[in-house]
């Protein structure tokens, strides 16, 4: 596991944690998830995917490299 800090913009990574998906009755909807994909931004408590999913920065966060680059 890797720390946030550690993070590079543009590479890949698995992410494992709370990722953030649509919202219901004004809510954000929040479910764990796993996934491996190029990571395009980082806010102050968010981490936004290049595919479009966004991860909540929290306990649950998870990151690792992979050995592998996947565009």
């Amino acid at each position: 596991m890797i720390g946030i800090h550690e993070v590079i913009t543009g590479k890949t990574y698995r992410i494992r944690g709370d990722m953030e998906n649509g919202m219901w009755d004004g809510k954000p909807v929040v479910h764990a998830n796993e996934i491996t994909r190029p990571i395009s931004r980082i806010g102050d408590s968010k981490i936004y995917c290049r595919c479009g999913r966004v991860f909540l920065i929290n306990d649950n966060l998870k990151i690792e490299k992979v050995s592998y680059e996947n565009y």
